[in-house]
């Protein structure tokens, strides 16, 4: 997580909201697992484990996160560069991925520890990316935004069910497909990451006084002032610097 949030250098977002999303990102792990619990077996042939997988727990547990996200962060006026997405999306995915793994390690103990602090965890945030960087474009652009929010979760659902697949299928197919996926998906995460960079509104407008701009968003919080007055001094405040 401290990767991703050094990376949010022109405009970072309050660790209050970041540490909000990661909790709740913990507790929707609760709902995902008693889903599971009735709907997965991975037991039986390769149709229905590759069902199990992509369905059973892809697409349960990214729609999950994707919803926490999307109530509690996506909505929000901080959320107010195309970054945010990925820093936002990704502390849900590791507040999921904690709980998940607490309860694996437990489990199994240290081998478990290693294969997942190696893979799993890392796993997760990747795919939390993904969805969050469709996410930041999606909020920047309006008539596009319905068709972006889908592709993005679409593609983490996807990534996710191949990565359990392949492990669960195939021991060897850790070597042959997933670690060559991981190892693309984070040279695709960095490139993302750039991207949204370049497109946000606070590129080269650094030496606005962060101690100001945060003294402002005290003040709207505490109901001082209003979001549009919030909103319109901010923005000035950027224009003028």
């Amino acid at each position: 997580m401290l990767y991703f949030y050094t990376k949010d250098r022109y405009d970072p977002e309050p660790r209050g909201l970041i540490l909000k999303v990661f909790i709740l990102g913990f507790f929707i792990a609760v709902p995902a697992a008693i889903i599971e619990y009735f709907t997965v077996s991975l037991e039986g042939t390769i149709s229905r484990l590759f069902v199990d997988c992509f369905f059973g727990i892809a697409l349960v547990e990214e729609s999950l996160k994707f919803l926490i996200f999307y109530i509690e962060a996506y909505k929000k006026s901080e959320f107010d560069e195309p970054i945010d997405g990925i820093i936002y999306m990704v502390a849900t995915s590791l507040g999921f991925a904690t709980i998940e793994n607490l309860s694996y390690v437990l489990a199994g103990g240290m081998l478990v520890a290693m294969l997942r602090a190696f893979f799993s965890v890392p796993g997760h945030a990747l795919f939390g990316a993904i969805a969050g960087y469709y996410s930041g474009l999606a909020k920047f652009n309006p008539d596009r935004e319905t068709g972006l929010l889908v592709r993005g979760l679409f593609q983490a659902i996807v990534y996710h069910g191949l990565f359990d697949f392949c492990i669960l299928l195939e021991p060897a197919l850790l070597i042959l497909v997933v670690i060559p996926m991981m190892a693309w998906l984070i040279m695709r995460v960095r490139r993302s990451i750039t991207k949204a960079l370049d497109l946000s509104p606070y590129k080269g407008r650094e030496e606005v006084p962060r101690g100001l701009l945060r003294r402002l968003e005290e003040a709207y919080k505490s109901g001082r002032i209003s979001k549009e007055t919030y909103e319109g001094i901010k923005r000035r405040l950027v224009e003028t610097t």
